[in-house]
């Protein structure tokens, strides 16, 4: 099933994001053993940290490009099958649309990339403001301080993002959702694009479960006709997490 497969990739995703946030907060703990106060210090923090998230940004643009185009070509062969029309290569015209689909993805995920930076930026900052009230209250060396303030409160800087609802999650799942949720799109932007070059104007939802909300729902290409417009409804029924397609009716 395409979904299994997407989660597959938008978990691997996850997991290199994952592995990005542990490196920073390695280095965010870095400033417990030097001493926290020093802008030399924080600043040559926050510059490592920088680089690794260009290098990480890098590295993964190179597993969505790969990824985006895996999922294009398995629509376009989804979509030849339910046909019945021979297999053959994707059309040139996908790859502009590839392309951008592509690069918006990576910069939502340069943009969480950069709040976390920033959270690390500010989680020195408040460190350093802790540390050095208390060293200068005359009660503490700058090493004590540190102690004191880590007891006082344990808390690693916080990796998160908030929607336009104010709802909190995991940087990490906002990556996960943002992955698959891009792959969701391109799978079935390509799907649709070959059914309207061939004349096909309304698909139906289907899902693994029978019982599914959308299950048999008729979606239109076009607009023409009673039945919702696929993008009226494309982002209840095709959220991040879900494992709805889109298929010929059997009675068209």
């Amino acid at each position: 099933m395409i979904g299994e497969d997407l989660s597959q990739m938008a978990s691997l995703a996850q997991g290199r994001y994952a592995a990005f946030l542990d490196f920073l907060r390695a280095q965010a703990e870095q400033s417990n053993r030097r001493d926290p106060t020093s802008e030399e210090v924080r600043n040559d923090i926050e510059r490592v940290v920088r680089d690794r998230a260009r290098e990480y940004l890098g590295l993964e643009q190179a597993y969505l490009n790969d990824d985006t185009l895996t999922v294009a070509r398995r629509a376009h062969e989804t979509a030849m099958s339910d046909l019945g029309l021979p297999q053959g290569t994707i059309a040139d015209r996908f790859a502009d649309f590839i392309y951008r689909a592509s690069r918006f993805t990576a910069q939502l995920l340069a943009a969480q990339a950069e709040r976390d930076v920033v959270a690390v930026a500010k989680h020195l900052s408040t460190l350093a403001q802790r540390v050095d009230m208390k060293v200068r209250s005359g009660r503490h060396t700058i090493m004590s301080a540190v102690a004191a303030v880590l007891i006082d409160d344990r808390t690693a800087p916080t990796f998160r993002y908030v929607d336009r609802l104010g709802r909190n999650y995991k940087a990490t799942k906002h990556v996960r959702d943002l992955y698959r949720q891009h792959l969701l799109n391109v799978y079935n932007e390509v799907y649709l694009d070959i059914m309207a070059e061939y004349g096909v104007t309304t698909l139906e939802v289907t899902h693994p479960e029978p019982s599914y909300k959308w299950a048999g729902t008729l979606v239109s290409i076009d607009g023409e006709g009673d039945d919702p417009l696929y993008y009226d409804v494309r982002d209840e029924i095709f959220h991040p997490g879900s494992d709805a397609v889109l298929t010929i009716p059997e009675d068209a």
